[in-house]
């Protein structure tokens, strides 16, 4: 008789249990019995609806934040940019090492890339601030991070979506390649090296889009949600 709510962190693992322990019903009657279901993503939230049927009305988004001064981007960062791609190795390591081997036939002599493994925070956020283009190898995210905080650290990002990221995922600071497809993959790095180098866009092309992605996961729209969840939970 104890009530309870459940926060998922990623709604492509709904499915996941103890082993031996629980059925799939005993699972889908863990949802229907909760008091509350907490999400964090638009795509977390959909595929609670379209799992557990009849449990749309329990589901609350809370909104997430993203340290925006940490990862920020102004005209000092902009003019201290160099020639460089970053992208994490944790996720898909076999297609960045595809992806790599083909870039690295293509690339100018004065571009490189590096690998953000093993790193402090501090060390990744430099590196972020850096770097001109990240390359996204999200899987099935709850809510992919690293794209965010590259393209608030003044990166265009190029990649998988993770599905999740979807909600952010928009021109002309984001740019989708379906997860596998790595010769498109490729060929998009390769043209936005040749925009960059080009000199097409200046620091003032990317600061509206990347001052609307902070705004959209700020620390006040964090904490006004995470109130409004605890004035929800007061009430049952």
């Amino acid at each position: 008789n104890v009530k309870y709510g459940i926060f998922v962190q990623n709604g492509f693992y709904l499915h996941t249990k103890p082993q031996n322990n629980f059925s799939d019903e005993e699972i889908y009657d863990a949802y229907k019995e909760a008091e509350i279901i907490i999400s964090y993503s638009d795509e977390i939230t959909e595929c609670i609806k379209f799992t557990f049927p009849g449990c749309e009305n329990k589901i609350f988004r809370i909104t997430i934040s993203v340290d925006n001064l940490k990862f920020q981007y102004n005209e000092e960062i902009f003019s201290n940019k160099e020639n460089l791609i970053t992208f994490m190795p944790r996720k898909k390591r076999d297609h960045a090492q595809r992806l790599l081997f083909i870039l690295n036939q293509h690339l100018p002599k004065n571009w490189s890339i590096k690998s953000l493994d093993n790193l402090r925070e501090l060390e990744v956020v430099n590196f972020l601030k850096k770097s001109k283009v990240f390359l996204s190898f999200s899987e099935l995210e709850g809510f992919g991070l690293p794209p965010v905080e590259a393209a608030l650290s003044g990166n265009y990002v190029v990649g998988y979506t993770g599905e999740s990221g979807k909600e952010y995922w928009t021109d002309p600071v984001f740019d989708e390649v379906l997860s596998g497809d790595i010769r498109t993959f490729a060929t998009k790095i390769i043209k936005k090296v040749k925009e960059i180098d080009s000199k097409q866009n200046d620091y003032s092309f990317l600061f509206p889009h990347i001052n609307t992605l902070a705004n959209k996961y700020s620390l006040d729209k964090e904490k006004s949600s995470l109130n409004e969840l605890i004035e929800k939970i007061k009430n049952f």
